[in-house]
């Protein structure tokens, strides 16, 4: 117990810290506008972090997007509003952000890896990620730009943080790109699944099958996966993850099939790096079913053993679906219980 008091007693001196200079009589938006501010302004933006939680990101004072969403998510939570996790995924690289509810009609979206709150000047009120979604083709300029040149001496007010523009001329933030290039957008323990759409052909592999050892090139066994990129430059946003994963998120995968010759016998194999039960509701048994979206065409399931990724002997659990190509194009829908971590994706024609 000693261990989650001083977790959170870390957490709760950076947010005396970062609301020090408000006034008592300062909105609840301007107190999570600067709890943005501060993680911002706090946070080094490195890859590679092990932190596991707010506490841990704040000692080392480095994270990216995930990182900064999760010790946002908590320090908001220290001043009683609510807050999930919210996310772009497909076309630019996925990335993890923070909806808040400041009542059961309002809410706001903030970004803490690129500083920027948003809210609309002409409604004079916060932006939600699903209104985001519907004004970035429309709409230029509905949001507060975080300056990176903010004195931290002062208080982390609108006042003094924020500008209806971007001041210092940035050009790693690209509004409304951001949300227009993106496949969809999504907030955590919504109940809505975030359909990924994986293209395949016979022959192709996603990822790295035979990623083994640590001393590999790339980190993790995941990693390849986790940044594909089409031939187009798009990217395939979490390809890697399925299932009800520990930031809320409830992920599928439709799997579009094409160039396959009717009447020829192929294999979808999938790579399984890590497969969890799912602790955030009743502990399921991590298992994997693959649905052939055709008429009369039976689901495939298969239960896998609860391990993962490190392991000094690790070895990825594999799957196998096995199919007739009744069709030139087919779909596949993928889905599982439990949180699946997947290191690659293959699809192969049969040997005759």
């Amino acid at each position: 117990m000693k261990d989650a008091s001083k977790l959170s007693s870390t957490v709760s001196s950076h947010v005396e810290k970062a609301l020090a200079g408000l006034k008592s009589s300062a909105s609840l938006y301007d107190r999570a506008a600067a709890l943005n501010a501060y993680v911002h302004l706090t946070i080094e933006r490195i890859s590679g972090s092990t932190a596991n939680n707010a506490s841990e990101v704040l000692q080392s004072g480095a994270a990216v997007c995930g990182g900064m969403a999760m010790t946002l998510r908590e320090m908001l939570r220290k001043i009683g509003l609510h807050a999930e996790y919210a996310y772009t995924y497909g076309g630019a690289v996925a990335h993890s952000m923070v909806e808040v509810s400041f009542t059961e009609d309002v809410h706001g979206l903030f970004d803490p890896y690129h500083g920027v709150a948003y809210y609309s000047h002409e409604e004079g009120r916060p932006l939600s990620i699903f209104d985001l979604e519907q004004k970035a083709p429309v709409d230029p300029e509905p949001i507060f730009y975080v300056r990176r040149s903010a004195n931290r001496n002062e208080p982390l007010s609108r006042a003094n943080v924020y500008s209806d523009h971007d001041e210092d001329g940035r050009s790693d933030f690209n509004y409304p790109a951001i949300f227009s290039e993106a496949d969809g957008v999504g907030r955590a323990n919504s109940g809505f699944v975030s359909f990924v759409n994986i293209h395949l052909e016979p022959g192709d592999i996603l990822g790295d099958p035979a990623w083994m050892l640590p001393d590999s090139i790339s980190p993790n066994p995941w990693s390849v996966l986790a940044s594909w990129q089409y031939p187009s430059g798009r990217y395939l946003s979490w390809a890697y993850l399925m299932g009800q994963t520990s930031l809320g998120y409830r992920v599928e995968h439709l799997y579009t099939l094409r160039k396959l010759v009717p009447g020829r016998l192929y294999r979808l194999r999938l790579w399984i790096a890590s497969a969890y039960s799912n602790k955030n509701g009743a502990n399921i048994a991590p298992a994997l079913t693959l649905h052939l979206t055709e008429q009369n065409a039976k689901s495939f399931r298969m239960a896998l053993k609860e391990k993962g990724y490190p392991s000094e002997t690790f070895k990825p659990q594999t799957v196998d679906f096995a199919f007739y190509a009744g069709r030139d194009t087919l779909t596949i829908i993928g889905s599982a219980t439990g949180e699946l971590v997947l290191q690659a994706i293959k699809l192969e024609p049969e040997e005759e």
